[in-house]
């Protein structure tokens, strides 16, 4: 293989990986707004519920505690609705997208022929430099496939010779190396565990409410 050919096919592997990188930031960030305007949702129909409940079953139902609670709801409501709105989700995840087509394209083009190494290169530097860097949690998602398409184990952070391994893979150990991975699992399944007990509550308040009292737990 040429120096020129070598080029080419070193940009179009970082176009690919770059490619992955923005469909893990388009997940998280559809993940987060979706979730984010659902927590709005949830939590003022439970509000509606908490409040016509304690009119409609008072004998079952803790209206000084319901009270309390909707505070609290109410508080977590806003708090959503504001990071909602401060965090443009929509035009965050609008703008990723154009990047992953353009980066799609790129590739494409580059691949046909179509354009130079040069030209490429250049496109594709103005298309990161407009579009928001990616986060650690983003990347390692990214090198999870890697590992996936390479046979590399992520969990066992392998420290292998290059004897032992291909390019591809020595390159996916290497990416290993430089993350966190276990740290940053831990944080995708903190963040899986805060979304189910953020479900929970609203429920589990509601259950406190009439065996509080139904047991006569808070006069």
């Amino acid at each position: 293989m040429d120096d020129q050919s070598a080029k080419k096919a070193d940009l179009i592997r970082i176009m690919e990986y770059t490619q992955m990188n923005y469909n893990s930031m388009w997940k998280r960030l559809h993940r987060k707004a979706h979730f984010a305007s659902f927590v709005v949702v949830y939590y003022s129909i439970f509000l509606i519920i908490y409040s016509l409940t304690q009119i409609i079953f008072v004998k079952y139902y803790h209206e000084a505690l319901s009270s309390y609670f909707n505070i609290i709801m109410s508080i977590v409501v806003l708090v959503y609705s504001l990071v909602n709105g401060n965090a443009r989700y929509d035009n965050r995840i609008s703008t990723i997208k154009e990047a992953i087509d353009a980066v799609k394209r790129e590739k494409r083009s580059l691949q046909l022929g179509n354009t130079t190494v040069e030209e490429a290169r250049e496109k594709y530097d103005r298309i990161i430099e407009s579009t928001e860097y990616r986060e650690d949690i983003d990347f390692f998602v990214t090198v999870k496939l890697l590992c996936k398409k390479y046979e590399v184990c992520w969990w066992r952070i392998p420290h292998v010779s290059s004897i032992e391994v291909n390019a591809d893979q020595k390159r996916v150990v290497n990416y290993l190396h430089e993350l966190s991975p276990y740290f940053l699992q831990c944080r995708i399944i903190f963040e899986f565990v805060g979304y189910v007990a953020l479900m929970a509550v609203p429920i589990v308040i509601f259950g406190l409410c009439i065996l509080a009292k139904v047991n006569s737990w808070i006069m």
